[in-house]
């Protein structure tokens, strides 16, 4: 899969109370929304409370990015419908053809790390538009932007945009059938589709059937909380 690209978007807010559901409470150092954008890739909203310049924030986002080293997880050796088996002798997952057993994570990560020019299999960046502005307490903008920052909060990721073409329901279905192949964590079941047995593997488990949120049609990929504050 290509690198994921994070769009962000940063208010500075001064101190005061946010009342968005319910009593007010106070207002935390920072707080953030992710959503997809119509494209579905990930886009973020924050609210941070002070005074930051701006070129800093270009600055450190441009400088922030996250590494998977995983094993490589691009090319599929087994299809769904004929996934590798659980042998209970051996207690490993196995070829269904030669009951060779699967490579285990530990010699996976062990294989990676004897290459000469290993690479991660994900990367994660902020994107190019980094937009930051200030805001006054007490004024429209104020309020016009704290509604920009949390107008999505309310819906699940895959409730934000409604597909209206055919082209806009055919790359959902796109993204959707990868991602239920796509290994989410170490111990996730899409490991064996790969030839990889996960870490602390088990006879229960079922290659493009893992539970995690990253799967599921309504979380366009997006796992994990949505709505962020500086306590988390």
């Amino acid at each position: 899969m290509r690198p994921a690209v994070v769009t962000v978007e940063r208010v500075t807010l001064p101190p005061g109370r946010l009342s968005l559901i319910g009593p007010a409470v106070p207002l935390p150092a920072i707080a953030g929304c992710v959503e997809p954008q119509r494209r579905l890739a990930p886009h973020a909203h924050f609210a941070i409370r002070g005074t930051i310049p701006r070129t800093v924030l270009r600055q450190v986002a441009a400088a922030t990015y996250h590494q998977v080293w995983w094993p490589p997880a691009d090319e599929q050796v087994y299809a769904l419908d004929r996934p590798p088996v659980w042998d209970n002798n051996a207690a490993a997952w196995v070829d269904p053809d030669t009951g060779e057993p699967l490579t285990t994570w530990a010699d996976a990560l062990d294989a990676l790390n004897l290459q000469a020019d290993p690479e991660p299999v994900h990367v994660v960046r902020f994107g190019r538009q980094v937009h930051a502005g200030g805001v006054t307490p007490g004024t429209v903008h104020a309020e016009r932007s704290i509604g920009y920052i949390t107008k999505y909060i309310t819906k699940s990721a895959a409730d934000c945009h409604k597909a209206e073409t055919d082209r806009q329901r055919d790359h959902l279905e796109r993204l959707w059938q990868e991602l239920r192949i796509t290994p989410c964590s170490e111990r996730c079941a899409n490991w064996l589709l790969y030839g990889i047995q996960p870490k602390k593997a088990h006879g229960r488990l079922q290659a493009g059937r893992c539970k995690g949120k990253v799967h599921q049609r309504a979380t366009l990929g997006i796992g994990g909380c949505r709505i962020l504050l500086s306590r988390d």
